[in-house]
């Protein structure tokens, strides 16, 4: 089975552009980073009080924001809480045929890449449009995007694998999944500050000046969440092929002894 004609990836893309749920989804996303940016964008009085600390410059709040809208909805995206049904499908599909288990895993994965592309676009013209008024370069804003893609794929990966963990149990998902992720977020901000994608973001926004030296640091605060956030998307990658493989093996046991 190919990427091309894999039924997860073409399943993906019928169901995220026709489900009326999520079609809804894509409109909080946007509409949050408009209000925010209206909120934060540099104006008279309210500049200097914007800017009195290390979160208020505009590019900073916007992309955090971002962050965790990302992190929030890929994590509900990965364990499909908006299409319910296509679980049922999965559970089918693995334990009823014989299909290969890393070709749902890439079926998954492909389309969480494209999906999250997607969202990246919805959302670029809020994170680009304090690129300039806060001195940044645009090499910035694709660092940023680098590090909202990567840490959304880890939180989409993540609730893949709680997805089929727990399986049809939402409540239970939802206590695991949402909680997690910001165990995650939180962990590395505080033990690991240059792994963590809030670290980075915030090291973006904070150099507006492009010597090399800043240019050195904010790359590599990017590489380092980047890679985390590959890094975290890979193990929750296995971790759901591990629990596909023992569910298969468990059906096929019982279909045996039955």
């Amino acid at each position: 089975m190919t990427m091309r004609v894999n039924p997860f990836l073409q399943e993906g893309v019928r169901t995220y552009f026709a489900h009326p749920g999520i079609l809804r989804t894509y409109f909080y996303l946007p509409a949050g980073l408009a209000i925010v940016l209206v909120v934060v964008w540099p104006r008279g009085g309210l500049e200097s009080i914007l800017r009195s600390g290390p979160l208020t410059d505009a590019f900073s709040v916007v992309a955090i924001v971002f962050l965790g809208l990302l992190l929030y909805f890929g994590g509900r995206y990965g364990a499909e809480d908006f299409s319910p049904d296509t679980m049922v499908q999965l559970r089918e599909y693995v334990t009823l045929t014989p299909v290969p288990l890393v070709s749902v895993i890439l079926g998954k994965a492909g389309f969480f890449f494209l999906h999250t592309f997607f969202l990246l676009l919805l959302g670029a013209p809020f994170l680009l449009a304090p690129v300039a008024v806060g001195g940044l370069s645009l090499s910035k804003a694709f660092a940023a995007f680098a590090v909202l893609g990567t840490a959304s794929l880890a939180a989409r990966m993540f609730g893949l694998f709680v997805l089929s963990l727990i399986g049809d149990r939402p409540l239970l998902r939802n206590v695991i999944l949402l909680p997690g992720i910001l165990l995650f977020v939180v962990v590395t901000l505080v033990a690991f500050p240059p792994l963590s994608p809030i670290h980075a973001l915030l090291r973006l926004g904070s150099t507006p000046t492009a010597d090399a030296s800043a240019g050195g640091a904010f790359m590599s605060a990017t590489a380092a969440s980047s890679l985390v956030g590959i890094g975290a998307a890979l193990v929750a990658a296995a971790g759901v092929y591990l629990v596909l493989r023992v569910s298969r093996g468990a059906r096929g046991g019982s279909a045996t002894n039955g």
